[in-house]
């Protein structure tokens, strides 16, 4: 998907407050965190770390690192085409940072065909970053289509906006302005206007008496 290209894993673990001064790679850099705290500073902008986080930093960019003795800590190098991750500092819910253990063991046992099965891991990182961190942004037609298509398969059942909203997995209060600036009317009085128009198709076409229309 990425032409993602893992080019090295390192973990490790500090024995003592440490300080990695200014330097740059030639490839993208991710240092996951998994105990320790400190501070990155990425072209002199500085980030704060902590366990669960990991930051990011783009090719031949300079960063320096410094953290508290104990801070243990994995971090790859790798090249990826047709997106770009930007710089910083960012949560993780565990997801990623049992990605990047998996890296660390594929490298270190270099079973058959390991390359690959890194390459597929750190294109997942990716992925899982962009879950992370895009999804406020505009969404493509064809996702929205998808939306509209299960609002349309449901609109009669007895779902609320907030249901529909963790149904498809976003944000309730992203999502019904997503929605408004999508269709121009709010999701509430979509649902309204869908079930006002099964109803009138009831109407005309079964026998079916007005409280029958009405519980479904």
């Amino acid at each position: 998907m990425f032409g993602a290209e893992l080019k090295s894993c390192i973990r490790v673990t500090y024995q003592k407050d440490y300080f990695n001064g200014n330097h740059t790679h030639p490839y993208y850099e991710l240092v996951y965190y998994y105990k320790g705290n400190g501070k990155v500073s990425i072209l002199d902008k500085p980030y704060a770390f902590s366990s669960g986080t990991y930051s990011v930093s783009r090719p031949e960019t300079y960063h320096c690192e410094e953290g508290v003795k104990g801070t243990d800590l994995i971090y790859i190098s790798f090249t990826i085409n047709n997106f770009e991750l930007e710089n910083g500092i960012y949560e993780d819910d565990g997801t990623i940072g049992k990605l990047m253990f998996e890296c660390y063991k594929e490298l270190q046992e270099k079973k058959p065909m390991f390359q690959l099965i890194l390459n597929n891991l750190t294109e997942q990182i990716i992925i899982q970053y962009m879950r992370a961190n895009l999804r406020p942004k505009n969404q493509p037609e064809d996702n929205f289509a998808y939306i509209m298509n299960y609002i349309d398969i449901n609109a009669t059942q007895n779902l609320s906006v907030k249901e529909i909203a963790k149904n498809i997995g976003y944000n309730y209060n992203y999502f019904r302005e997503l929605f408004l600036e999508k269709r121009g009317i709010s999701l509430k009085d979509y649902l309204i206007e869908k079930k006002i128009s099964f109803a009138e198709k009831l109407l005309k076409s079964t026998d079916y008496n007005l409280s029958k229309i009405a519980s479904m």
